[in-house]
C-alpha cells in the first residue's frame, strides 16, 4: 500500500517545486529590475541637481561654492558605482557564457 502512494507524492512534489520555482523566478525578477530602475533614476536626478547647481553657480544665483561642489562630487560618485555595478554584471555575464553545459 505504501509503495501505490509512492508516485501520487512524486506528481504532487513536483507541482509544489515547479510552483516555487515560477513565484520565486517572478518575485526576484520584478525585484531586481526595480532596483536597477530606481538606481537608475537616482542617478539621474543627482546629475541632474549637479547641473542645476552648476548653471545657478555660473549665472550669479548663488554663491555658496561648496554646495555646488558637493553636488557635483555626489553626483561623480554615484555614477562610478553604476558603472562598477555594470562592469560587473558584463563581467559575470561573460562568465555564464562561458561554462559548457
Amino acid at each position: 500500500m505504501i509503495i501505490n502512494n509512492i508516485p501520487t507524492i512524486e506528481s504532487t512534489l513536483a507541482g509544489d517545486v515547479s510552483k516555487v520555482k515560477s513565484e520565486e523566478n517572478s518575485t526576484y525578477g520584478e525585484a531586481f529590475g526595480d532596483m536597477l530602475s530606481n538606481t537608475l533614476e537616482t542617478l539621474n536626478d543627482s546629475l541632474n541637481t549637479a547641473n542645476e547647481g552648476t548653471e545657478s553657480f555660473l549665472s550669479g544665483e548663488t554663491e555658496n561654492v561648496h554646495e555646488v561642489m558637493l553636488k557635483m562630487q555626489e553626483a561623480h560618485i554615484q555614477f562610478q558605482l553604476v558603472t562598477e555595478v555594470r562592469n560587473k554584471m558584463v563581467e559575470v555575464y561573460q562568465e555564464i557564457s562561458r561554462m559548457q553545459i
